[in-house]
Parts: C-alpha cells; sequence; structure tokens
C-alpha cells in the first residue's frame, strides 16, 4: 500500500501551492525518516484528533483486521510503536512554501476550527488537496483536480459522514459515490429501508425513463462541476446501486447487448446487501406492467413467477452458502454468478435466470476459527427444528454439542446478533417456493444433521502388530450417523478406518492411523456438504426454467449478469484458499483495468485527443507467477499432485528453483512465517503464503470406499441418489486423476477452479461490464465512524487507485466547453465575454489566457469537452474561490450601509407614527381607567364598610368564646380544687374517726376484761382498778376532742367557704362591668359608621371641592372609653386592650380612605384643566 501511496508523489505540483492552498499531511515515520515530524508534537495532535472525532477503530477490531494491516501496512504508523490506528492522513493548508529546501510550514487541522503549526514538512509527507466547495460539489471522485490516495479517502470520509453530522436522519448520508464508471459503496453499518424502497425504485426505474418520474429529479441533478444540468438519463442521476442496475438495463435494451454488474469487496463491505438490492430492483421494475391485460395477463404472470423465484434464491443460498466471520455477521464464502435474461420482444421482461457458484469454502464445514460459525443452516436446523425433527434425527442426544460447531453445548446456544429460528422458518419457506416437496426439504435437513452426527464420530488408537491403527471410539456418534445416512453401522465404520487398495489385481485391506481416519471422515463431510450445495443450485436453476416465460430462443434474450465475487484477501496466515482467492481477485483487475484503459481510449477517441502519449501498465507478470504453464504456481501444484510421495516441502523447493527470477515472485522468509512460504506481489500489495496444506487441498481426495458405503446398499433414498451418486462420480475421477498424467484428465482444485474462472472471465468479456466496488468504513462496523487505513487499503484492493491511477496517466480532469465557460466566465469580466460573440470554446481559451495557463503542456481541446492535466484547475479553482469570497465582502458591505440607511428612514417614521397612534391610544385607555377607578371605588366602599362591620362582630364574638372558654377553664381549676380540698378533709377526719374508734373498741376490750375480772375477783381493789381504767380512758377522749389539729382542719373549712363566696360576689361584679363595656363599644360603633356613611354624602355633594377644615376624621370621634370604668379585674384590662386596637386599625383605614379621596380629587383637577391642552398636540 505504501508504494501505491508514494507512487502518485509530484513535487511540480506542490511547489506551486500558494498560501493557503489545501493539503494532506502524511502522518507515517518511515515517509521521510530524515525528516521526521516530533514525535510528542505528532502523538498528541493525532490523539486529539482522534478523540474529537471518535474513530478509534480498534474497540472491534478482529485478529484478522489487524493481521491484515500488519501485513499490508506495516509502516503506516507515524512511530516507532504503533500510534493512532485508523488515521493515515491530516487535512492541513499551507503557511509558507519553501520550493527550493522542498519543504513547508502548514496548519494541519485537529478538530473543527482548531490547528496547529507544523514547520519544515517534507515534500514527501504532502499531498495537494482540493477546494472545499469542490468537493461538496461533486459525487465523482475522478473529477477532483488533484488525484491523490489522501483526496480519495477525504472524498469518502466526506461524503459518508457529512450530513450524519447535520441530521440524525441516518437516510440522508451519502454511502455511493462514484470513480469514474465504478461505483463506490460504503457499507452504512446500519439498515437505511428509505434508501431502498418502492419510491427511490421508481425513481432510478428504467421503465420511467420517458415519463415525468425523473422530471423533477432531472432538472435538479449536479452536474460534475457543482452547476445544475438537465438530462433525464439515467447516467446523470446521484449515484445508487439502483443507477447502476438501471444504466446496465437500458444499455442492455437499447444496444441488444449482454450487460454484467460485478460487485466486489471484502468480507463486511457489504456485498451481498448490494447483490440482494439490485436482485430485488430489477424483480420490482421490470417484471409489472400494468397496461397489459387480456393474452399477455399469462405471460406476465410468468415473468412475476420467474421474479418470485430470483428473490427467493437469496435465503437458501444465504443458509447454505453463508456463515458468520470474524469481520461480518453474513460472509458470503463462495462467489456467485446470477444471470438474468429478458425478453427482446416483450420490452424487457424478466424472462429466465440462472446462477453459477464458484469455490465454496467447504473446509468451513469442518474447522472454522474461535470467534467465527460454520454455515447459517447448520444453526438454523438447531435453533428452528421442532422437538418431533429433533428426537427423529438425534440432535437432542448430542450432549456435548457437535464437534464441526465448536462443540460443549453449542447446539443450545442461541446466537445474540443472528435470529437463527426465524432464518430457518425463511429457509424453509424459500425452498418451498423453488417447488422442493415437504418430504425432500426433511431429507435435506436430515442430511445436515448427519454431518453433524459425523463430526461427533472419533477415533482412537489401538496398538497391534508394531502400528497404529484407528478404531472408533463413539459408538453412539456412529450408530446415529448410519442411520441417519441410511447405511450399515458396520460398514461406514470398516471404510472410516480402512482403506482397501487394489495392487496386482488383488485387493488388499489395510488399517489407517488416527490422523488418517480424522481426514477421512473430514473429507466425506465437506464432499456431502458440497454435492448437498451443488443439489440445492441444480433445483434454483430449475425451477428457473420451470417458471420461465414463454420459451424463447437465444436470439430473442439478453442477459444481464451480476457477479459477487469475494474480495482481495491477505492475513496473518494465507493458505491455498486465500491464493486461488486472490488469483481469482488477479484476474478480475486485470479485465478491470482493461475496461477503464478502453473506456478511457474510447472518450479521448471521441474528442478527438492524442492517446499515443499514455502509457498503460497491466498485472500480467503476476498472472503469469500463478498460471503460466509449465512452470506456475498451479501448473507445479498439479504436477506435483500426480507424485505419490510428494509433500508441501518438495512444492516449495520446486517453485523455489523455477520461479525464483520471476519479478513478482519472492521465496525469502520473513520473520514469523514458516520454511515454506513464499511472497507474490499483488496489484493490492505482497502477500506471503503457506505452503501447508496445499496439496492436500488441491487433490481434495475422496476415498471410494466411503463413496462406495453411501452409494451402495443405502436404504435412504435422497442420499443414495442425490449425494451418494455424486460423490461415487467423484470418487472415480480421482481415481482416474491418478492413474493418468494428461492435463485433460486431471481433476484437482485448482484446475477446477482456472477453468471456471476462465469461463468467467470469458463470458464477463462477451458483456459490458459495470463494476461496484463495496468498502467497509471500519473494522468494528459502527456506523459513524471510518478508519482511514482500512479504507485505503480496500480502495486499493478493489483497484480505485489502480484507476486513478490510469486517469491520472492522461487528463484526468475534463469538463464541457458550456461548463467551464459558465463557471469560470466571469472571472475575465462579462463585457469582454458579450462583445466578443463567439462560442464555449473560444471563451474557454480566452479564460486560460487570462490566466496564462500554458494549451500546449497542460490542456487538450477535444470536440465537446477541454482536458487538463493534474491540479491544473486547481489554481482556476482557487481563483475562483477568491474572487467569490471578495466579491461576497465588497457585496455585503454596500447592501450593510444600504440596509442601515433604509432602516434609519423606516425607523424614524416608525417612531413618529407610534408617538402618535400611542398619544390617542393612551387618552383613550386613561379616560377609560378614570371611570372605572370611581365605580370601583364606590363599590370598594361600600365592601370595605360591610367588611369592617363583620370584621367588628367576628372579633367580639372571638374575644367572647376565648373569654367563656377562660372563665369556664378558671372555674374548672376551682371546682378541682376544691373537690382536692374536700377530699383531704374527708380523709383526715376519717382517719380521726377510725382512730376514736380504734380507741373506744380498746377501751370497750379493756372494760370487758375488768368486768370479767371482777366477776373472777369481786375484790374491793378490784374494783377500784376498774373506775382507775374507765377514768383514764374518758380523759384520753377529752383529749382527743381537744386536739388542735382537728381545731385548725375546721377552721379552714369555715376560711374556704368564706372565700368561695367571695369570688362569686366578685364575679357577678365582673359581668355586670362587661355588659356595661359592650353597650360603650356598640355606641362607639354606631358612632363610627355614622360619621362614615356622613363623610361619604359629603363627598358626593361636592366632589371637586377640597376637605372642609372644620371635618372631623373618624378616627377622632369620640369613643366611649374602657378606661373610664375602673375595672379592677384583668378580664377588664383585656377588654380595654381590643377596644384599643380597634381603634388604631380604624384609624388606618379611615387614613386610606382620606388617600383615595385625595387622588380622585387630584385626577378631576388634573382632567379639567389639561383637556385644552392634550386635544391642541
Amino acid at each position: 500500500m505504501s508504494a501505491a501511496i508514494e507512487s502518485f508523489d509530484n513535487p511540480a505540483i506542490l511547489s506551486s501551492l500558494v498560501i493557503n492552498a489545501p493539503i494532506y499531511i502524511d502522518c507515517r515515520t518511515s515517509v521521510c525518516p530524515e525528516k521526521p515530524i516530533g514525535k510528542d508534537v505528532l502523538s498528541a495532535l493525532l490523539k486529539e484528533r482522534n478523540n474529537n472525532d471518535g474513530s478509534t477503530g480498534g474497540g472491534g477490531e478482529t485478529d484478522e483486521t489487524s493481521s491484515q494491516q500488519q501485513q499490508n501496512g506495516a509502516d503506516d504508523s507515524f512511530e516507532e510503536g504503533g500510534g493512532e490506528k485508523g488515521l493515515v492522513f491530516l487535512r492541513g493548508t499551507v503557511v509558507k512554501n519553501d520550493q527550493q529546501g522542498e519543504c513547508m510550514d502548514v496548519n494541519a487541522f485537529v478538530s473543527d476550527g482548531e490547528t496547529t503549526l507544523l514547520k519544515g514538512v517534507s515534500y514527501k509527507r504532502i499531498f495537494a488537496g482540493n477546494p472545499a466547495n469542490l468537493i461538496e460539489s461533486l459525487s465523482d471522485v475522478a473529477r477532483l483536480t488533484n488525484l491523490n490516495p489522501p483526496s480519495i479517502v477525504h472524498f469518502l470520509e466526506d461524503r459518508f459522514m457529512r450530513n450524519t453530522k447535520k441530521s440524525k436522519n441516518s437516510s440522508l448520508r451519502e454511502i455511493y459515490s462514484k470513480a469514474g464508471p465504478i461505483l463506490i459503496a460504503l457499507n452504512p453499518c446500519e439498515p437505511l429501508p428509505s434508501k431502498y424502497d418502492r419510491e427511490v425504485m421508481n425513481f432510478y426505474s428504467p421503465r420511467n425513463a420517458a415519463s415525468g418520474v425523473k422530471a423533477t429529479a432531472s432538472s435538479t441533478t449536479t452536474g460534475a462541476e457543482g452547476d445544475v444540468t438537465s438530462s433525464s438519463s439515467v447516467k446523470d442521476l446521484p449515484p445508487h446501486c439502483f443507477q447502476v442496475a438501471s444504466n446496465a438495463f437500458e444499455q442492455m435494451m437499447e444496444n441488444q447487448l449482454d450487460q454484467a454488474i460485478v460487485i466486489s469487496g471484502e468480507s463486511g463491505s457489504g456485498k451481498t446487501e448490494t447483490t440482494k438490492f439490485i436482485m430485488k430492483f430489477l424483480a420490482a421494475t421490470t417484471s409489472h406492467d400494468s397496461s397489459s391485460n387480456g393474452e399477455e395477463k399469462h405471460n406476465i404472470d410468468m415473468f412475476n413467477a420467474v421474479s418470485r423465484d430470483l428473490l427467493m434464491t437469496n435465503p437458501i443460498l444465504e443458509a447454505f452458502g453463508n456463515a458468520k466471520t470474524a469481520r461480518n455477521l453474513n460472509s458470503s464464502r463462495f462467489g456467485k454468478l446470477i444471470d438474468i435474461k429478458f425478453d427482446k420482444k416483450s420490452n424487457g421482461k424478466l424472462a429466465q435466470a440462472m446462477i453459477e457458484t464458484y469455490l465454496l469454502e467447504k473446509s468451513r464445514v469442518v474447522h472454522h476459527s474461535k470467534r467465527e460459525r460454520s454455515f447459517h443452516v447448520f444453526y438454523q436446523l438447531l435453533a428452528g427444528a421442532s422437538k418431533e425433527e429433533k428426537k427423529k434425527w438425534f440432535l437432542d442426544d448430542a450432549k456435548e454439542g457437535f464437534n464441526y460447531l465448536g462443540g460443549f453445548g453449542v447446539q443450545s446456544k442461541k446466537s445474540v446478533e443472528i435470529d437463527d429460528e426465524n432464518k430457518h422458518k425463511e429457509t424453509k419457506e424459500a425452498l418451498k417456493a423453488i417447488g422442493i416437496a415437504d418430504k425432500t426439504i426433511d431429507d435435506i435437513y436430515q442430511t445436515l444433521a448427519s454431518v453433524l452426527h459425523l463430526g461427533n464420530i472419533e477415533f482412537d488408537t489401538l496398538n497391534e502388530s508394531g502400528h497404529d491403527a484407528a478404531v472408533v471410539k463413539t459408538k453412539d456418534a456412529l450408530k446415529y450417523t448410519s442411520e441417519l445416512l441410511g447405511v450399515d453401522s458396520a460398514a461406514l465404520e470398516r471404510s472410516l478406518i480402512k482403506r482397501v487398495i487394489s495392487a496386482g489385481g488383488e485387493k488388499i485391506e489395510t488399517d489407517l492411523t488416527l490422523t488418517q481416519a480424522n481426514d477421512a471422515r473430514d473429507a466425506l463431510a465437506k464432499a456431502m456438504f458440497e454435492a448437498l450445495f451443488e443439489y440445492l443450485v441444480s433445483k434454483i436453476n430449475e425451477s428457473f426454467a420451470r417458471d420461465g416465460a414463454v420459451q424463447r430462443d437465444d436470439e430473442d434474450l439478453v442477459s444481464l449478469n451480476i457477479l459477487d465475487i469475494y474480495g482481495f484477501e491477505s492475513f496473518q496466515h494465507n493458505t491455498f484458499e486465500q491464493l486461488c482467492i486472490n488469483y481469482a481477485n488477479e484476474s478480475m483487475q486485470k479485465m478491470f483495468n482493461h475496461h477503464l484503459f478502453v473506456v478511457e481510449q474510447k472518450d479521448y477517441e471521441t474528442e478527438n485527443i492524442e492517446w499515443s502519449r499514455i502509457e498503460f501498465v497491466d498485472n500480467s507478470s503476476t498472472l503469469e507467477v500463478i498460471e503460466n504453464k509449465p512452470m506456475g504456481l498451479f501448473a507445479l501444484l498439479d504436477d506435483q499432485a500426480s507424485f505419490p510421495g510428494a509433500t508441501d516441502e518438495t512444492y516449495h523447493a520446486k517453485i523455489v528453483s523455477e520461479l525464483s527470477n520471476m519479478e513478482k515472485f519472492s521465496c525469502m522468509r520473513k520473520k514469523g512465517t514458516s520454511e515454506t512460504s513464499f511472497d507474490i506481489v499483488h496489484y493490492a500489495g505482497s502477500v506471503t503464503y503457506e505452503c501447508a496444506g496445499f496439496l492436500e487441498k488441491n487433490r481434495d481426495a475422496l476415498p471410494l470406499d466411503l463413496a462406495t458405503a453411501l452409494y451402495t446398499d443405502n436404504t435412504f433414498e435422497f442420499m443414495k441418489t442425490n449425494i451418494g451418486e455424486a460423490l461415487h462420480n467423484r470418487a472415480m475421477e480421482t481415481m482416474v486423476t491418478k492413474a493418468s498424467k494428461s492435463a485433460k484428465m486431471k481433476s484437482t482444485v485448482c484446475t477446477k477452479f482456472r477453468n471456471q474462472l476462465s469461463g468467467l472471465l470469458q463470458k464477463l468479456n462477451s458483456c459490458e461490464p459495470h463494476f461496484i466496488r463495496c468498502v467497509k468504513p471500519n473494522a468494528s462496523l459502527v456506523p459513524t465512524e471510518t478508519d482511514q487505513k482500512l479504507i485505503l487499503h480496500q480502495c486499493a484492493c478493489a483497484g480505485i487507485l489502480e484507476a486513478t491511477r490510469i486517469a491520472q496517466a492522461g487528463y484526468p480532469t475534463r469538463s464541457l466547453y458550456e461548463d467551464f465557460a459558465h463557471r469560470f466566465g466571469f472571472l475575465v469580466g462579462k463585457d469582454v465575454i458579450e462583445s466578443s460573440g463567439v462560442d464555449s470554446k473560444t471563451v474557454t481559451k480566452m479564460i486560460l489566457e487570462h490566466f496564462s495557463v500554458d494549451a500546449e503542456e497542460h490542456v487538450k481541446f477535444g470536440t465537446t469537452k477541454i482536458f487538463f492535466k493534474q491540479g491544473v484547475l486547481g489554481a482556476l479553482e482557487d481563483a475562483r474561490s477568491n474572487a467569490i469570497y471578495y466579491s461576497k465582502i465588497i457585496q455585503a458591505s454596500y447592501k450593510g450601509f444600504k440596509q442601515r440607511k433604509e432602516y434609519q428612514r423606516i425607523r424614524s417614521a416608525t417612531i413618529i407614527a407610534q408617538a402618535s397612534w400611542k398619544g390617542t391610544k393612551q387618552r383613550k385607555e386613561f379616560i377609560t381607567l378614570r371611570d372605572r377607578n370611581r365605580a370601583a371605588l364606590k363599590i370598594q366602599m361600600a365592601a370595605k364598610k360591610k367588611a369592617f362591620n363583620a370584621r367588628v362582630q367576628l372579633r367580639v364574638a372571638e374575644r367572647e368564646r376565648r373569654e367563656l372558654e377562660m372563665r369556664l377553664e378558671e372555674e374548672k381549676r376551682e371546682k378541682e380544687e376544691k373537690e382536692r380540698l374536700r377530699k383531704e378533709a374527708e380523709a383526715e377526719a376519717a382517719a380521726a374517726a377510725r382512730k376514736r374508734e380504734e380507741e373506744e373498741a380498746k377501751a370497750k376490750a379493756e372494760t370487758d376484761a375488768a368486768a370479767a375480772a371482777l366477776k373472777r375477783n369481786n375484790s374491793p381493789e378490784s374494783t377500784l382498778d376498774r373506775e382507775n381504767s374507765s377514768a383514764a380512758s374518758l380523759s384520753e377522749d377529752v383529749d382527743a376532742l381537744n386536739n388542735p389539729f382537728v381545731k385548725a382542719l375546721k377552721a379552714e373549712n369555715e376560711a374556704l367557704r368564706a372565700s368561695v363566696e367571695a369570688e362569686r360576689e366578685e364575679k357577678m361584679a365582673l359581668e355586670r362591668q362587661i355588659e356595661e363595656l359592650r353597650e360603650q363599644i356598640t355606641a362607639a360603633d354606631d358612632a363610627l359608621v355614622a360619621a362614615m356613611m356622613q363623610n361619604e354624602q359629603n363627598q358626593q355633594s361636592s366632589p371637586s371641592a377640597s376637605t372642609p377644615t372644620g371635618k372631623q376624621e373618624p378616627s377622632r370621634l369620640e369613643k366611649p372609653s374602657a378606661h373610664a370604668n375602673k375595672v379592677p379585674s384583668g378580664q377588664a384590662s383585656r377588654v380595654i386592650q381590643f377596644v384599643d386596637g380597634m381603634k388604631g386599625e380604624f384609624n388606618s383605614m379611615t387614613r386610606v380612605l382620606d388617600d383615595d379621596v385625595e387622588f380622585i380629587r387630584e385626577v378631576a383637577a388634573g382632567g379639567n384643566s389639561g383637556g385644552g391642552g392634550t386635544g391642541g398636540q
């Protein structure tokens, strides 16, 4: 890739760059090691740029992608440690150009509006850029003034990201661009249904070319130089895959020549989706005709049936031929050519179709990398099969999964990214749609299940007689496989671990080693799947033939071929498959280059431009390394395959000895490669191949024993007739190949592929080709990111850089005389052009003379176009941009001055008109407001009066309520206190009574005891003792009655009765005082109301007069004073405080009313005195 970039360097163009000219800066260190850009400066610059843009390109980068970039762009890092991923070029402008030192100071764009100055940047790092207005006006990269890789990458990036930043509507993104006759399609990495709906199909439909559908579009189509042109041709419409299909259809019907659309690109670039869109477009726009009726109805139905079958092929081929890879969820693992035939006599109705396939990657059946999957159909079977089907095909019996799918429960693990269950339904519906019976569909899926179980057959070694013989270890897998295949289990086991060799007319049975047994099992699985895939392709073609329109002769049909071919591949480890794929791409590139050269030559010849000076270099030397006979890679590989003792090492030694002198071949071993590696320099870069497995993959041998086991004694009819027979015939061909060294009898993979490719190229060379190059914007397939390295690499692999080289060799920039004169004529003066009265060609020459352009060296004049060398038109574009820029400044200054004067005039008139109108309006509003305020004042006075009375009543009631509550609360407390005292007294009295009773009881007991004693002792001494005891008891009773405590208690009770009586008298007196105060307050309120009414009557009787001096304010009215009644209690004090508060509130209200009255008087006085003055104004 670096060589491809460096070949575009042109010091002559760089030395002519002026200040502020757009440029691109190459960030790689290897470009100019003697003048490196500062590591810290450039690292920080790129890091900030990537952070601002969000273009990391490394989040989803796969091992294969990184390996590919290491292989093809190892020198793309800007410093030794690697550098920022994804960014190769920076945009900038020239600050100072030092032609002698071949360096310049530049401003590098870090992000929008931010630049960084880099000094002394070498010419080797600089590429000339293009004006921004030119880039925005073009959709064809070939029309750029300066054609170089940075310009191409920036052009594609700008179109891809342009509308993404302006709008969240992703359907506005420009994913399609042109590079001359090539359509470049960047994968949007997200669905864009609005770009492919029915309306867009009608917009590009060739059926509407003569109608008004394109009238609007053609009137607004942007020309090559950004001008508006008028054309109804599909060629002039915006680039789109529908445009390519419509253009091919138009040329096919107009010229009656076969057409071919070649779609290529690497995995994940969108080739499969583009193919489907084109097929839908052709089926939708060429098979329906609403004007047909009568006898044509039957033919239209048949045309529509072919269209339906054509669309139904997509789910089938994707299920059986596509797989998830590290780069793509739906990668085509085969090449296909769809030959669609149209009927000339029915105005180009779709009549027939046929599909051819190339180089199916059947090795994916038995092996795939860890992050990838096998073909979709296996996962669809496991996810979508019913319980009965899984039981019938033993799918649930494989507890540890299937080895061919990765094992360890893969069948139960659902994919988050792919809906295998719904895809299974779509595939079954598509199989039914092309006419396959339900029983046959079951047989197909049974065959797939047998392949999965076949992969679970594992082998072990049995050491006997000094050699290792393989034996079957997993008997259950063998049993399931044999039942599904319809063969005897013992026969299948014998064919897997033993081989029958014919020697001297005798057959000898030998044991296979463990490795040989595994190879034999995998060979059978690959052969079975390949045969099934070919069977389905044949059934698809049968459906086309069955549902085709009325049969026509070949001369009544023209065909449009759609080729979906795998893109150029280069990984860290490249094997036989990559060599075949790159050989096909190399051959297609040769045809591509030849076609572009022919198109260029035709354009030059049409314009009568000399063509002999332009040199064209093709890639024939690379093709000779691969396909040359008898010493090319393929020829030597076939020869080695004929020798039983040949190995990959002997093959490597052979090609080294025979091809070392060829320019595009190298056998120098690189670091990290094996001893059997070699390099081939392709058009897209050098690729290193490993010879390991070349011979075995080329032979693709299938043991006859295995083929015979499936073909003979087979109870599974579908397997026997469709798979077994094909495998048996192939095994027999292999046996013939080994016995014969004739080239015609060889049946190796490379021979078959070379023959297929030769037929394909022969077919394409007979057609008019149209090219679509699909490009993946970033490795992680993020919709809003771009990776410059990846895009640049794909442009090289797709031949876009080669196409620009071919155009660059001559005069790449060209324009019609009318467009050129219209775009640049104003630069030489309008009077000069109008006065000359000459045609556009003469005006063009005058423009070139005005700018001193050397017409002999840099320009060629054609019949209708002018041709420029690279970079010549850029100077004119700069002059045009500068003229427009300064014209805008002058126009802006004049228009600003003119608009300011006009603004001042309008503003002055507006102020006068507004002042007059506002005065009248304000006077009217004042009168209305005055009358409204008077009425409002009356209403407010009445309302305030009512509100005041209500407030007074409310407060009095509230005050009474509070006083009553307080009184009740005091009475309650007094009552509780009295009750407490009463209870205490009663308790004390009860205690005294109890004590007295106890003493009386004691005395009685003593008396009784004395009496008893008297009875016992009637002596005089006893009588005297009793008398003494009685006297003592009586003395104690007398002492108890005279106790001071009892006396005090009685005195306290008497005092309490007196206090209660006094309090009752005091309350009665307080109530009498409150009643008197209430009467006084009522009288004061009446006096206040009377004063207010008198004041209002006085104001109504004399509204314009001032307030009388003798008028007494309401606040000064005499009110009865609560202090006159000298009430000594606390309740009376609170009443007096309330009355004083009401007095203050009434005074405030009176002052407010007085202010309102004064304001009304002032307004009335001002209105009467100023009426004449206002009217005078």
